[in-house]
């Protein structure tokens, strides 16, 4: 993902940049009332006489600081934060000095897409009242001024003909998932603690957008920290919407398959965008490939079609290669060329020291950005096709390298 900070990144503009700062605001919000909610046991832990009931909290204190620096505090893994913060969080609300069970965060039966929790963002921002005891929203926190003041002026920015509450739980929406929300406080289930407010948020319980079943505990094979890893990827594991790397072998992928999220390997830096051509002929190339970073969503099937594609393509062809001698046709025509490279059988390389892309993640990304690409009118590459009556010589120069 880019750099969110970035005013040139085009899914910022207007109302998506007022989101952004909103959920900048919530996420700094979750962090105090995690701490604020841990921090006086931990306190009273360190200064405990038991050498094990120290030793917990000393390392609760050590992961709630790392936690706090994260970037990205409420996803499964990224590469702002390396060891994940779902198992960081479960180092951090676990209150069990014995070490026999780590158990999962506790998981709300309520389970909302981010587009029902867009709308429940949108519902709560025209109720400033409502908004302040509501989960995910902390009560007397930044982030509930910010998302009325952001709704606010999303309806200004509403384009004619939209309906302005669908305009801002649309761009709600994609930046929960640009900016790698995977995961929010909210509050006890009905059969959990008894409150004066039940709906009130609670550090104690977490909705995971996009759940697919419960977990159970996970036992502890030999340390907090690899139970805390362990959990999470159980966790992980079986949530469609949890960020995933595809596997060396494809019968490892099993339920990988269902997932609704792009891979860690999919990353528009993989498509080498700086060996493309200089020149405005060659900008829609890059332009289609930022075009497809965007909108790209596997929860849509043309999307998840494409990514399956890619994967079993890119097992593929990093084992394949031309005989040298057929490799480069002269002198013929596009279309003889294209047939005669359509006719060349896939063969094993002849040497196994041979050059080229031998990694498979490169085709992860262009063969799925291309067939995306191809199905969506408003895409560069769809809209160039006509008149260039194909692919153009730019795209098939860049992806010839």
């Amino acid at each position: 993902m880019p750099a969110l900070a970035s005013d040139k990144i085009p899914y910022l503009a207007g109302g998506k940049g007022l989101a952004l700062f909103a959920f900048r605001l919530f996420i700094q919000d979750v962090k105090d009332l995690v701490a604020k909610h841990v921090w006086p046991k931990i306190k009273e832990g360190l200064a405990d006489a038991d050498h094990n009931i120290r030793h917990h909290a000393s390392e609760r204190k050590k992961m709630l600081t790392s936690w706090e620096k994260d970037e990205f505090p409420l996803t499964w893994n990224s590469s702002n934060c390396q060891k994940g913060s779902y198992n960081k969080l479960l180092i951090i609300l676990n209150k069990d000095t014995s070490k026999q069970t780590l158990p999962s965060l506790q998981h709300s039966s309520v389970q909302l897409s981010y587009h029902e929790l867009g709308a429940l963002l949108v519902k709560l921002a025209k109720s400033p009242s409502t908004s302040a005891a509501r989960a995910p929203i902390k009560s007397k926190g930044f982030f509930s001024y910010a998302l009325q003041m952001a709704y606010v002026q999303m309806k200004h920015q509403t384009p004619d003909h939209t309906n302005h509450e669908d305009f801002a739980t649309e761009i709600f929406a994609t930046m929960l998932k640009k900016m790698e929300i995977h995961f929010v406080p909210w509050n006890c289930d009905p059969s959990g603690r008894p409150g004066p407010n039940p709906s009130k948020v609670d550090p104690e319980w977490w909705m995971i957008i996009d759940r697919t079943k419960p977990h159970l505990n996970v036992p502890i094979p030999q340390s907090i920290a690899e139970s805390s890893r362990a959990v999470a990827l159980e966790v992980a594991t079986a949530n469609v919407s949890a960020t995933w790397s595809i596997p060396a072998k494809l019968h490892q992928m099993q339920d990988l398959w269902k997932k609704t999220c792009r891979p860690d390997d999919w990353n528009i830096e993989h498509a080498s965008l700086q060996d493309t051509g200089a020149g405005d002929n060659y900008k829609y190339v890059a332009e289609t490939y930022e075009y497809v970073d965007n909108i790209f969503d596997c929860s849509k099937w043309q999307h998840h079609m494409a990514l399956v594609w890619a994967i079993l393509f890119s097992r593929v062809a990093p084992n394949i290669s031309y005989r040298k001698a057929d490799s480069k046709p002269k002198d013929q025509s596009e279309g003889a060329i294209t047939k005669k490279i359509r006719d060349l059988p896939w063969v094993l390389p002849a040497s196994k020291h041979r050059k080229g892309i031998k990694s498979p993640k490169p085709f992860v990304t262009m063969v799925s950005t291309t067939i995306i690409a191809l199905r969506d009118p408003q895409s560069p590459l769809y809209q160039q096709a006509g008149a260039r009556n194909g692919f153009g010589k730019e795209w098939s120069e860049k992806h010839s390298k």
